[in-house]
Order: structure tokens, then C-alpha cells, then sequence
């Protein structure tokens, strides 16, 4: 069998096999030439392979790079061996029309007849790329998220016992460079001792996707601390287990309910003053103006002595009244030694104005009630009390304060003149009263007693449950 034959059945073969590659496929001599391609190049670069034969490889390369690649070329036959071009890299091939084509090549040397020849695979990877960017837009994208949170974030690889994510919000709480949190390796400056036993039983102890809450101080590299609220999360992320934490800075809100509890003890002086000025206008001012006229119309006259004496019980009445209203003002006095004390000295101290000492009656705990509620129950114990001063006229009082475990009851009970059906929705201290309760979503009960005497019931909720 002649030898041309062998070789002609050679070429052939060789032929074969490029064709039937799957990628775009060209034969490249040392010198860049291009001697074969296959008919993938037309469907990836709109080359027909014939007119691309004995075109030098550098006509399929983007301008930009095409004088570098003369050089990546000739390094490549110096050392011919099968690699991937540009490993790690993007790699674009110039299509017929002038667009680029995102490619990888792969490169076999190949000795033919004595001549060095390199067989290009250029691979279409768009979809892949296209994929590729996707994933970092999206990743780029929660990235500028997390930046833009008003709150730290602070991300902890468990298995690598490593931070690998914080948000500049975190490093203005800390005072550190992201750099400089990232490279933290051992105790956090950030955390007292106590706080990193926290932590740590944190990372060995909660489950992915639970949730964790609590409070804590975040420690600036200056000394300065931050309360802050800690929110964490164990997640798993590409088969690792991640720590997240979220955190917020609670100064503005602590410094806000300071605001609002000082306002709300200035309402509570104003509502005292309001109240204290209609009962001294409408009760002891009117009367010392009336014993002022009765005096004054009885100068110079004889046989007035009955006049007199009825002038003075009117001032007698009057500094009653007035020590009634005093009485009212020490609302908040005792709550420091607890709501149970403050109600027995309150009590005592009406026994002066009363002429009788009232019994009280504690159910239930008192100690479940707030430091607000507490203030409450007081004032409107005093309110009561100092009716009854003033209107009842009676020998016996009881003062009775219930707490279940949604509602908190105080009733007064008396056995006095009792009241007149029609008045006791227009005094002012049963309107006071009422109030009170309507702002703790409860309700104020003013009942007669038999034979004599009046009972009133306020009583309002002290547990979210009971609304």
C-alpha cells in the first residue's frame, strides 16, 4: 500500500475528528496561521471556514488585545503543553460582525510532519457568564443593602472562627476599619469578657433559622459605650454555618422614654394643679368670701354672736378643705419604699381628717404592677379618700385593693349621708376619677350603699392580656 495513501486516509482522519469536536475548533501553525477550521466556527463566530484559512489567528482576537496575544502566542510554543488560556479570566473571541463573544479556550499542542501546530477549542460561554454576573449583581446588590442598614451587621463564619462580613454602620459603632473588624482573630475589642461567653454559647447553641434577641454595650475603640439591641441568626450558607448579627443602637430610643417619662410626670403636676385650683375656687374660695360678707355685714351690729360663730365654722370648714386639698398633693410620696407602704401611709394620713382610721385590705401581689400604674393607684386611693373627707360625714372607711392576674380593683367603701343620683356625674373628683381610668382603659363604678353610705370600684388592666 503506497504511502500517499496512508496519508491522504490521515488527513481524512484528522479531518474527522476536529469536525466532529463539539466546540469551534481551528489549527494554528508557530507563525499564528490559521490552516484548519471546523464548521462550529461559522456557528459561533459567522466565519466560514475556508475564508479563515490562511488568516492569521489574531483576526478572531478583540483589537485591544490582539498585540498582546502575538506575545502569549510565541510564549506558548517556547513551552507547548495543554492548558486552558487565561485561566481565572474572561476571554472574549471577535465575531465576524465586530461584537465580542465571551469564549474559554483550551490548547493542544500538536507535531505534525515536522511542523508545530496548536489545535484552539474555543468554547461559547455566554450562558455561563451571563449566570456568573448574576450571581455578583445579586451579591453586590444585598451588599449595598447591608451597607445602606441603619443598623451594624456583623457576620461570623463558625466553622473558620472568623468574621467575613460587617457594614460600615457596625464600624461607626466600634470605631474600627472594616479591614480592621475583618482582622479581628481573638477577643473582640468590641465585646466586654462577659459579653464573649455570651457569644460563644450563642455559636455552639442555636439552631439555624432561630432567632435570638437581647441587649447588650457595644464598646468603642474611644472608650465610649453603645447600648444596643442584638438580634442573631445562625444560618447555613454554601454548606457553612454562618452567625449573623444585627444591631441597634438604642441611645435615641432610651433618651426618648427618658423625655417621655419626665412629660408624663409634668402632665401629672398640671393635672394636680388643675384639679387643686377648681376644688380651692369652687369650694374654699367661696366659702371664706362668704364668711368675709357675713363679717363684714355684721360690724357694728349687737347680738351677733350666733352670726359670728357660724362665720367661724365656715372658716373651720374651710381650712378643713384646704387640708383636704393639701392632703391630695403627696399623691407620690412613699412609692420608693413600694405601692403596699405609700397606699398604709396614705391611709394613716387621711385617719387626721377623717376622725376615724380607715381599714385596708390588700388581695394578690402588688409587685406586678408598674412603677406608673403604682403612681395611679395612689393618686386615685387619695382622690377617693379625700371625697369622703369632704362630702361623706361617715364614722367607718374601707379601702380595698385587689390584683388578679389581668386586672388591678380598688374600692372605697363608706357609710356617710351617701349621694344624690344626678350630682355624682357632675363632681369633680368622681370626674377626675373616671378619667383616670378611661386612660387605662378601665372603669370607674359609683354605687349607694344601704342603709347608708357609697361605694365607688375603679379598676383597670395591667396585663396586655386583659385588652
Amino acid at each position: 500500500m503506497p504511502d500517499s495513501w496512508f496519508l491522504s486516509q490521515k488527513d481524512a482522519l484528522s479531518s474527522a475528528m476536529l469536525e466532529g469536536m463539539p466546540d469551534a475548533t481551528v489549527l494554528v501553525t508557530a507563525g499564528g496561521v490559521i490552516v484548519y477550521a471546523n464548521r462550529r466556527v461559522e456557528e459561533l463566530l459567522g466565519w466560514v471556514p475556508g475564508d479563515l484559512v490562511g488568516q492569521h489567528v489574531e483576526k478572531l482576537t478583540p483589537p485591544s488585545v490582539a498585540h498582546h496575544h502575538v506575545a502569549l502566542r510565541d510564549g506558548f510554543f517556547r513551552d507547548p503543553t495543554v492548558r486552558s488560556m487565561g485561566s481565572g479570566l474572561e476571554l472574549d473571541a471577535l465575531h465576524r460582525d465586530g461584537s465580542l463573544i465571551p469564549v474559554e479556550i483550551g490548547l493542544s499542542p500538536l507535531d505534525f510532519d515536522e511542523e508545530h501546530l496548536v489545535i484552539a477549542a474555543i468554547r461559547d460561554v455566554r450562558a455561563q457568564r451571563a449566570l456568573r454576573h448574576g450571581v455578583v449583581e445579586e451579591r453586590n446588590r444585598a451588599q449595598a443593602v447591608i451597607d445602606a442598614l441603619p443598623d451594624g451587621v456583623l457576620e461570623f463564619d463558625i466553622e473558620a472562627d472568623r468574621y467575613v462580613t460587617v457594614n460600615p454602620r457596625f464600624c461607626d459603632l466600634v470605631g474600627l476599619t472594616v479591614a480592621e473588624v475583618l482582622a479581628v482573630t481573638r477577643t473582640p475589642p468590641w465585646w466586654d469578657s462577659a459579653d464573649v461567653e455570651q457569644i460563644r454559647d450563642l455559636r455552639t447553641q442555636a439552631g439555624t433559622g432561630e432567632l435570638n434577641y437581647y441587649e447588650m454595650e457595644l464598646r468603642h475603640r474611644s472608650g465610649r459605650r453603645t447600648p444596643v439591641m442584638v438580634t442573631s441568626n445562625v444560618v447555613e450558607r454554601d454548606g457553612r454555618s454562618t452567625l449573623i448579627g444585627l444591631f441597634h443602637d438604642l441611645t435615641e430610643e432610651r433618651r426618648i422614654a427618658v423625655e417621655l417619662e419626665d412629660f408624663r410626670a409634668k402632665l401629672a403636676v398640671f393635672d394636680d394643679r388643675d384639679r387643686i385650683g377648681r376644688d380651692l375656687h369652687d369650694g374654699v374660695i367661696q366659702r371664706l368670701f362668704a364668711a368675709g360678707l357675713q363679717l363684714q355685714s355684721s360690724i357694728g351690729r349687737p347680738g351677733q354672736e350666733d352670726r359670728l360663730q357660724g362665720v367661724l365654722d365656715e372658716i373651720d370648714h374651710a381650712i378643713k378643705e384646704i387640708r383636704t386639698t393639701i392632703f391630695t398633693l403627696h399623691g407620690r410620696r412613699g412609692l420608693d419604699l413600694g405601692v403596699g407602704d405609700a397606699l398604709r401611709v396614705a391611709v394613716a394620713e387621711s385617719s387626721r381628717l377623717l376622725g376615724h382610721h380607715p381599714q385596708l385590705k390588700i388581695h394578690g401581689s402588688l409587685g406586678v404592677l408598674s412603677e406608673e400604674l403604682g403612681t395611679e393607684v395612689l393618686a386615685v386611693a387619695r382622690e377617693l379618700l379625700s371625697n369622703v373627707v369632704k362630702h361623706a360625714q361617715a364614722s367607718q372607711t374601707t379601702v380595698l385593693v385587689d390584683v388578679d392576674d389581668l386586672v388591678v380593683t380598688l374600692t372605697i367603701e363608706d357609710d356617710g349621708v351617701g349621694f344624690e343620683p344626678d350630682a355624682v356625674h357632675v363632681g369633680l373628683g368622681v370626674m377626675n376619677v373616671k378619667e383616670r381610668a378611661q386612660r387605662w382603659g378601665g372603669t370607674a363604678q359609683v354605687t349607694r350603699r344601704l342603709p347608708r353610705g357609697t361605694s365607688v370600684r375603679w379598676s383597670v388592666p395591667h396585663s396586655s392580656k386583659a385588652l
